[in-house]
């Protein structure tokens, strides 16, 4: 089951612009398998594949400042649930894309 809340081990603060989710990611395993995991390596993925939509769909996005500007533009605003600061870092939203 995904879980949305903040995960303990993400890094926040004023310097975190777009959040993607970390915690139960359903991912595909060797072997045809499909299953969940958790950790940064399973949210920056989703944040990359967010990039290559919008440059999909906007060929003439460039250079890489501008689709991370449309990146967090186009975020599902927060706050994160348990967000540990004050600072409301956005989503990914690949719906928007």
């Amino acid at each position: 089951m995904a879980d949305d809340r903040f995960a303990f081990f993400s890094d926040f603060g004023a310097d975190v612009d777009l959040a993607a989710p970390g915690v139960c990611v359903g991912s595909t395993f060797p072997g045809g398998l499909y299953a969940t995991e958790s950790g940064t390596s399973f949210s920056s993925p989703l944040v990359a594949g967010a990039a290559a939509l919008y440059v999909a769909n906007h060929p003439d996005a460039s250079p890489p400042a501008q689709v991370r500007a449309a990146l967090v533009s186009l975020a599902e605003p927060g706050p994160i649930p348990g967000d540990p600061d004050g600072f409301p870092e956005g989503v990914v939203n690949v719906a928007s894309l």
